[in-house]
C-alpha cells in the first residue's frame, strides 16, 4: 500500500488529553458503524512492551494494572529467555530462543521471519509504534501497514526522531506521549476497515537515560531506599569468580542506583497514563473485549542486587518481568503461577488468529493457560552472551522453583527459590539437592549442542563489520579476538584498563574481506575488567573482557 507521512497533534505537558480523545472518537464514529469496526470474529491483538522494567514495579502503574492485570491473567512467574533488549524482542517476534534466531547481543540483526508476516498475509491490518530492534535501521518493515518507529535503540526522551510510514520527522514533545499519539493515530486509521488488527505499542521508558516528563520529576521523592537482602551482597564466595571480582558498592554508586530507580518509576507514571488512554479508546469503540492485550517488559534490571547495576545476567532481577494478558472470551481474571515467557507470545497470537504454529517455534501458546488446562511446561531455558559487560556466557534451566545455571569456565549455580528467593545461597554442592541438580543438569545438556552451535556461528560471507565476543571469557592466560570484514581495510587492536589507559596497541596491516581470529595474550595482566577496541579506517567497536587469576 502507498505510505504517507502523518503529523499528529502532540500532547504538551499539562495539556488535557480529553479533547484529543473526543476528536478521535468523533472522527471514527462518523466513518464507521457502532460496534466492532473490524467486521470479523477473529480477535485483534495489542502488544504493549516496556523497556528495562522490573517485575516488582507494577504497583506504580495502577491504571495499567487495573485494566490489564486485574481483568486478565496475571503471570507471576514470567521470564525473558535472554535478558537484553534486542535478543528478547527478537524472541517476542519469532517465538524462538536466541541461540536459534541468532540475535545474541544488541548489535546482531534479526534474519528470521517474524510472526507478523504470517498475520499480515492472513489479512490482518498491522501497526508498529516505538522501539523495534536495536540493530534495525528504523525504516518501515513490509509486514507492517502502519509504521512509526525509532532508529535502533535510541532512547532520547524529548523531541524524538520518528520514521512515520517512510518519512523521518522530529516530533516535538515527551516521547511517551508522542508514541501514544502515534498509537492513537493507528486506531484512528482503522476507520472503515473490515480487518482485524495487530498493534505493537513499544515504549522507550523506563530505559536509560530515564528522563521523566517535567511534570513528574517531583513524584516519589520520599521513596525509601531499595535494600533487599541481596543488595550489595557481602558474601559472594559461593558465586562464580566474575561475581567475586566485583567491588562492593560505594556510597556514590548507591546514591546513583537510588536515583535511577526513582526516575524509572517517574517514567512509568507517564507510561501508565499512555496505556490507559489507548485502552480507553478501545473500550469506547467497543473493540477492547475482542482484543487480546499483552503487557510485558523486554527484560528486568539489577538495582544493586549481587553488586550488579545492569540487566544481561542470569539472576531473577534481570530475567523476571511483569506479564499479563487480557482476553475476556477465554480468560476469567486470576493469578497464574506456572512458567510463561516472551517466546510464548508468537504462538499464542498465531493460534488465536487461526494460523498454524511453525515447528521451529520454541514457545507455547498461552491458550492452554487461558483455559486453565493442566498440561504445561515444566521448565524454561535462560541463556546469555554478556561479554560486553564483563561477564561470561551462561545457560540455565528454570523450573519456577529451582534454577540451575552453568557459566562458561566457571562455577555452576543452583538455587531453591522457595527457601532462597534472593539467591543468596548457591547450593550446587549440597547433597540435599543432588537429585534435583542432576535432573536439571541433564535437561540443560539436552539444549547444549544447539546453544554451543549458536555461540560459534559466523556469517559465511560478511556483509558488514562485526566484532564477535572473545572466547574464552573470563580469560586466564589467552583469548581469541574474532571479527568480520566486508572489504579490505587496515586493522588495529587496542587494550584499555578501567581508567581508560591504553595498555596495548597492535597493528595488523590491511586485511581482505573475511572472518579472522587473532590470539591475545593476557598472562601478564592482573585480575580485573579490560576493554578491547577493534578499529579499521571506517569502523570501530569496543567490548569488555574479564581476566581472572
Amino acid at each position: 500500500m502507498t505510505r504517507r507521512a502523518i503529523r499528529l497533534p502532540v500532547f504538551r505537558p499539562g495539556k488535557r488529553l480529553s479533547l484529543l480523545l473526543l476528536l478521535l472518537s468523533i472522527n471514527v464514529a462518523a466513518a464507521q458503524p457502532a460496534g466492532d469496526s473490524t467486521g470479523t470474529s477473529r480477535p485483534n491483538f495489542l502488544i504493549i512492551i516496556t523497556d528495562d522494567q522490573r517485575f516488582d514495579s507494577m504497583d506504580f502503574m495502577p491504571k495499567t494494572k487495573r485494566r490489564i492485570f486485574d481483568e486478565g491473567l496475571t503471570c507471576t512467574r514470567a521470564y525473558v529467555t535472554t535478558p537484553l533488549c534486542c535478543p528478547s524482542r527478537s524472541s517476542i517476534l519469532t517465538g524462538m530462543y536466541a541461540h536459534k534466531h541468532g540475535v545474541r547481543i544488541n548489535e546482531d540483526p534479526l534474519r528470521e521471519e517474524t510472526f507478523v508476516v504470517r498475520l499480515h498475509d492472513a489479512g490482518y491490518y498491522t501497526g508498529f509504534v516505538g522501539k523495534y530492534l536495536n540493530s534495525y535501521t528504523g525504516l518501515p518493515r513490509p509486514e507492517f501497514d502502519f509504521w512509526a518507529a525509532r532508529k535502533g535503540g535510541h532512547s532520547t526522551y524529548f523531541d524524538p526522531v520518528i520514521n512515520c510510514n517512510g518519512v523521518w520527522q522530529t516530533t516535538p514533545g515527551y516521547v511517551t506521549y508522542v508514541l501514544r499519539d502515534f498509537a492513537l493515530a493507528f486506531l484512528d486509521s482503522l476507520a472503515g476497515r473490515q480487518q482485524p488488527f495487530l498493534l505493537f505499542f513499544s515504549h522507550t521508558a523506563p530505559h536509560a537515560p530515564v528522563d521523566p516528563a517535567p511534570e513528574d520529576t517531583l513524584r516519589y521523592l520520599d521513596l525509601p531506599p531499595h535494600r533487599p537482602p541481596s543488595y550489595d551482597e557481602a558474601d559472594v564466595s559461593d558465586k562464580p569468580r566474575w561475581i567475586q571480582a566485583l567491588p562492593r558498592l560505594t556510597r556514590g554508586a548507591a546514591r546513583s542506583l537510588d536515583n535511577h530507580r526513582r526516575r524509572q518509576l517517574q517514567c512509568l507514571y507517564s507510561v501508565d497514563q499512555a496505556n490507559d488512554s489507548l485502552l480507553a479508546v478501545l473500550a469506547h469503540r467497543r473493540l477492547l473485549d475482542n482484543t487480546v492485550v499483552f503487557f510485558l517488559s523486554d527484560n528486568g534490571f539489577h538495582e544493586g542486587e549481587h553488586r550488579l547495576a545492569s540487566k544481561w545476567f542470569v539472576y531473577e532481577e534481570a530475567i523476571r518481568v511483569p506479564f499479563a494478558v487480557r482476553y475476556p472470551p477465554l480468560i476469567t481474571p486470576r493469578v497464574e503461577r506456572r512458567l510463561v515467557a516472551n517466546i510464548d507470545i508468537a504462538p499464542t497470537v498465531l493460534q488465536l488468529a487461526g494460523l498454524p504454529i511453525p515447528p521451529h517455534v520454541d514457545g507455547r501458546a498461552l491458550t492452554a493457560l487461558m483455559r486453565n488446562e493442566p498440561d504445561w511446561r515444566q521448565d524454561l531455558l535462560i541463556e546469555g552472551w554478556p561479554e560486553q559487560r564483563g561477564g561470561p556466557l551462561y545457560a540455565a534451566i528454570h523450573s519456577g522453583d529451582l534454577v540451575y545455571a552453568e557459566t562458561q569456565g566457571d562455577r555452576a549455580e543452583f538455587y531453591d527459590l522457595r527457601d532462597d528467593p534472593y539467591q543468596l545461597q548457591n547450593q550446587i554442592a549440597s547433597p540435599v539437592y543432588a537429585a534435583e541438580i542432576g535432573r536439571l543438569r541433564q535437561r540443560l545438556h539436552e539444549f547444549r549442542s544447539d546453544i554451543e552451535t549458536g555461540m560459534q556461528e559466523e556469517p559465511p560471507q560478511p556483509t558488514s563489520f562485526v566484532l564477535f565476543p572473545n572466547h574464552p571469557n573470563p580469560v586466564q592466560a589467552s583469548t581469541e579476538i574474532r571479527f568480520a570484514l566486508p572489504r579490505r581495510e587496515p586493522v588495529t587492536l587496542e587494550i584499555f584498563d578501567l581508567m581508560g589507559r591504553k595498555l596495548l596497541l597492535q597493528h595488523h596491516g590491511e586485511l581482505g574481506p573475511g572472518v579472522y581470529s587473532l590470539p591475545l595474550e593476557l598472562a601478564r595482566y592482573p585480575s580485573g575488567t579490560y576493554f578491547y577496541r577493534f578499529a579499521t579506517a571506517t569502523f570501530s567497536q569496543t567490548r569488555a573482557l574479564q581476566v581472572v587469576r
